[in-house]
């Protein structure tokens, strides 16, 4: 954005130094072409701070949802492990509903 500021003044500066020795028409040919200029450096510097903003929000969301993604992983091998630990057939109905008990403990956290 620097460069383009630097050549705004420059075009700025080289139809400050024609404007004398300009016909009058000339002279509102250069203002109205010098203005349209910074109207549009100033759009194109406003969009270009918009596009960093939402750019920062997004890599900001994407760290977070990558963050999130680990966890989930890191909780589905963790409950994997604790299944499979878990899960041994068992013989009598005392053990069966320990087992049970253990999965629904597994399924709340």
């Amino acid at each position: 954005m620097d460069d383009g500021r630097a050549k705004l003044k420059s075009a700025e500066s080289v139809g400050d130094k024609v404007m004398p020795s300009t016909s009058k028409r000339g002279r509102k040919s250069i203002k109205e072409q010098l203005e349209r200029l910074r109207k549009d450096h100033g759009r194109l510097h406003g969009s270009v701070t918009e596009a960093r903003s939402d750019l920062k929000t997004t890599l900001e969301q994407w760290a977070k949802l990558e963050q999130l993604l680990s966890d989930l992983e890191a909780w589905i091998r963790s409950t994997e492990e604790k299944i499979k630990n878990e899960a041994k057939p068992q013989s009598n109905l005392a053990e069966k509903k320990s087992q049970l008990e253990k999965a629904q403990r597994i399924q709340k956290v």
